[in-house]
């Protein structure tokens, strides 16, 4: 199995579990944490794997963060625009009429916005089959809302 593949399984696995300790800890059925705890909280556990990697890793220094600083200003957008995400999905979840699993259905369609800004941002145009292949998958995924949505 390539490498990229494995990884990718690995996300979609943590992203998809992730949401229901989210939804325990947010949700007025169970816990009903605030915002801000539940906020803070999670970002405590993004820290206890982020940080003993980046030190395994041996990518925590100073100087690297000034040496790549336009690296790190687009990092910091990413984490903005990912941030407003996981406010919305954590706002979705504290009611208890939320089905986490349509939720986190329609927030899977990330991987439809991705796809085309890709393809129109950074210019990465799949060829030949590749192409026919992501036409096919973008049309599952709005075919694919059309079902969780109704």
């Amino acid at each position: 199995m390539k490498t990229w593949l494995f990884l990718g399984i690995v996300a979609s696995l943590s992203f998809g579990i992730s949401a229901i300790p989210l939804k325990y800890a947010s949700n007025q059925k169970y816990l009903s944490g605030p915002l801000g705890v539940v906020i803070i909280g999670s970002s405590i556990g993004a820290l206890f794997i982020l940080m003993p990697y980046l030190i395994y890793k041996g990518e925590l220094n100073v100087v690297s963060f000034y040496d790549n600083r336009f690296a790190l200003f687009w990092s910091v957008c990413s984490g903005v625009v990912g941030a407003v995400g996981t406010i919305a999905v954590i706002t979705a979840l504290k009611s208890p009429y939320t089905e986490v699993s349509r939720l986190m259905a329609i927030v899977s369609t990330s991987v439809l916005v991705t796809a085309i800004m890709g393809m129109f941002l950074l210019k990465e145009v799949p060829i030949g089959q590749d192409r026919i292949s992501v036409i096919l998958g973008i049309a599952l995924i709005i075919f694919g809302i059309k079902l969780v949505i109704h």
